[in-house]
């Protein structure tokens, strides 16, 4: 009776708390995106099967790996692409970029016409990361929120959210059409997968919901994603293109006016604001790894050893380039709004430099990892245009004009044919 009465009151919370003024504060779209964002450069953290680039890299591939293209409904989308060209023993190319600011509550709005699609060994993500990547700091200090993930043949979208112990949700599916498949946030839980941590699934197309992830989200033109995380929960919602609201268009933003969320994580098993917190947004391709690796003889006859005929997921990613021609994110815009009507935190910047990896800041400064760096990757077997970056990686200011080389790379349909 009390379980029962606390998430009645979290409902009526969350109801009231959608109610909130939202204003526009920070806007990666368009031209703006590059100035805000840094590249990490480093190995990936989940294991993954891939070399991310640096701006200065990425625009030298060919085709680029990043700049600007039209989308059939908007003249100028940010690219972010994974190589599909190179056979490369030491990982497939691809870039990985974070804010430069980070948020202890706010609206997140993504407006992507394409985003990586549902191929064997892709594994893109859209999400929010706490902690400013402190070394060991993963997942208690300021936690982690997966608005859009997946991998290799993949329909639906998942979200979920990774934290250290003392976050469980209430699975009250009258506030949510997905499907909550764990419930606990502590990547340690018990009876749950190692890093699982809580996640909901998104419907299937096939239930008579538009497709939330991959293929058939690009097929449909893609959708928005809004994500909102506040003291009392985490709500996730995605809009189909032909079913945006006026406010998001608009850039007044009413969650209360918008029909249930794909995924909502409440309760009073949680305390959000202590859980998450600094939260930079993040967009990257990676492959293999931790989880599209490790479920790729998953499936029998339909898993991706027996479709592509690969023993595994690495081996498969390494030598089949034009199998990841598709593996790209074309984003329309990109804001971030804060509640006007309380007294949460509104943008800041980082309190200290990101200290896990190469973090690359295209226009002002490069951060290079503390100790011991790593030993740089070698190319000699590779485009030799690729060694220049080795050569700065270790100065503390960009030797490279950013918009000056972006400058040229408008119109990257080449790289999506």
């Amino acid at each position: 009776m009390i379980h029962t009465l606390a998430s009645v009151l979290a409902t009526l919370l969350i109801a009231t708390s959608a109610r909130a003024g939202y204003t526009l504060t920070y806007d990666l779209g368009g031209s703006n995106f590059f100035n805000h964002v840094s590249f990490y450069t480093d190995r990936d953290p989940t294991a993954g099967t891939v070399q991310f680039m640096s701006p200065e890299l990425a625009v030298q591939v060919s085709p680029p790996l990043i700049g600007y293209a039209k989308s059939p409904s908007h003249n100028q989308s940010v690219y972010l692409a994974a190589d599909s060209s190179l056979v490369s023993s030491q990982g497939r190319h691809s870039v990985r970029v974070a804010s430069n600011k980070a948020w202890d509550h706010g609206l997140v709005i993504l407006d992507a016409a394409h985003m990586p699609s549902s191929t064997c060994g892709v594994w893109p993500a859209f999400w929010l990361l706490g902690s400013n990547g402190v070394p060991g700091s993963w997942p208690t200090q300021g936690g982690e929120i997966d608005i859009i993930e997946g991998v290799n043949r993949q329909a639906s979208n998942i979200v979920s959210a990774h934290t250290g112990p003392g976050c469980v949700l209430d699975n009250n599916t009258s506030l949510f059409t997905g499907t909550m498949t764990t419930s606990n946030c502590n990547v340690n839980a018990k009876g749950q997968g190692q890093n699982v941590g809580c996640s909901i699934t998104a419907p299937e197309a096939s239930l008579g919901k538009s497709s939330s992830y991959g293929t058939d989200f690009n097929a449909q033109g893609g959708g928005v994603y809004a994500a909102r995380f506040e003291a009392d929960g985490v709500q996730v919602h995605f809009f189909p293109r032909n079913a945006i609201p006026a406010d998001i268009v608009n850039n007044t933003p009413d969650p209360s006016s918008w029909p249930k969320p794909l995924a909502a994580f409440g309760g009073p098993g949680c305390n959000f604001s202590r859980t998450f917190w600094n939260m930079s947004i993040i967009l990257d391709t990676t492959f293999c790894g931790d989880w599209s690796g490790k479920v790729w003889n998953v499936g029998g006859s339909q898993s991706c050893a027996a479709i592509t005929g690969a023993a595994t997921c690495a081996d498969y990613v390494v030598n089949n380039p034009k199998a990841f021609t598709q593996a790209y994110w074309l984003i329309n815009g990109l804001k971030v709004f804060q509640d006007t009507t309380t007294n949460s935190t509104g943008t800041q910047k980082r309190s200290a430099p990101l200290t896990t990896g190469r973090w690359l800041n295209a226009t002002e400064r490069i951060v290079s990892q503390p100790g011991k760096p790593l030993p740089p990757v070698n190319y000699v077997s590779e485009a030799a245009t690729l060694k220049p970056f080795y050569e700065m990686e270790n100065s503390t200011t960009a030797k490279w004009p950013m918009w000056a080389t972006m400058a040229g790379i408008v119109g990257v349909a080449a790289a999506m044919a």
